[in-house]
């Protein structure tokens, strides 16, 4: 999907983010670096390679807030 605006789409996107309850919301560039190579699949014991194409370039990273006595 090609965005014509980014700063809308990325107002967009942090508003979208709150109104479904999230604390915080940002854009930033993906760090490969920073992203797990692998997940786990909790039933079946597997470790499942993640991959990441390419043309990926962005993130959406999103806080949510928990209760720390809960």
């Amino acid at each position: 999907y090609r965005v014509s605006d980014p700063s809308y789409m990325s107002q967009v996107i942090k508003k979208a983010a709150r109104f479904f309850g999230a604390s915080g919301a940002g854009i930033c560039e993906v760090n490969r670096l920073w992203v797990y190579s692998h997940s786990f699949h909790f039933w079946t014991k597997e470790h499942l390679p993640l991959e990441i194409p390419e043309e990926y370039k962005y993130a959406v990273a999103i806080a949510i807030e928990m209760d720390y006595h809960a």
